[in-house]
């Protein structure tokens, strides 16, 4: 902040007054695959997708994710297993920036049944794909957290449109 300019006021309670939206996106894997979406009506019609959605006021990280992935594909997540691998902040033309966390979970048909379509109004079809061979055009947004989850890097800052290799990815995971 340079000199002369306004400090901005912080509400009573301590709480910083920047409030972006969290998309929860979930790289749900079977072995060497991942579960992914074609979604079709509204956002992303025609792109591939994992399951994902937005954080509800007031809501953990996990629980959010698990709710978001029931309400999707019927999988019931225990929230405690899910692990945050990546985080990106992404700059969409909008221009409303936006947190997403990527959580992974392997898949256990045992403990979380098996994934359907449960909003075809949505999502036209699920199936699992390879990790090195992901359906295209997969959404950019979802890329973006796949290729840190498999290089083991956890944080991206994207604009867009993103240019590949423009990333800033860095906190490699020990």
């Amino acid at each position: 902040m340079s000199a002369g300019s306004p400090r901005p006021t912080i509400p009573s309670g301590g709480q910083a007054p920047y409030t972006v939206p969290v998309d929860l996106l979930l790289l749900y894997t079977r072995g060497s695959e991942l579960l992914v979406g074609l979604r079709q009506g509204g956002f992303a019609a025609g792109q591939w997708d994992t399951p994902s959605g937005k954080l509800e006021p007031g809501e953990p990280l996990e629980v959010g994710m698990a709710r978001e992935a029931f309400e999707e594909t019927g999988l019931r997540l225990p929230p405690q297993q899910l692990r945050v691998v990546a985080m990106t902040h992404w700059h969409p033309p909008d221009g409303v920036p936006r947190i997403g966390v990527f959580f992974h979970l392997e898949a256990d048909p045992a403990v979380h049944g098996e994934p359907v379509i449960t909003e075809p109004a949505e999502c036209a079809q699920l199936r699992w794909a390879p990790l090195h061979a992901l359906p295209a055009p997969l959404l950019r947004y979802t890329e973006i957290g796949v290729e840190l989850f498999r290089s083991g890097h956890r944080y991206a800052a994207m604009d867009w449109p993103h240019r590949p290799g423009t990333a800033a990815a860095a906190d490699r995971v020990g």
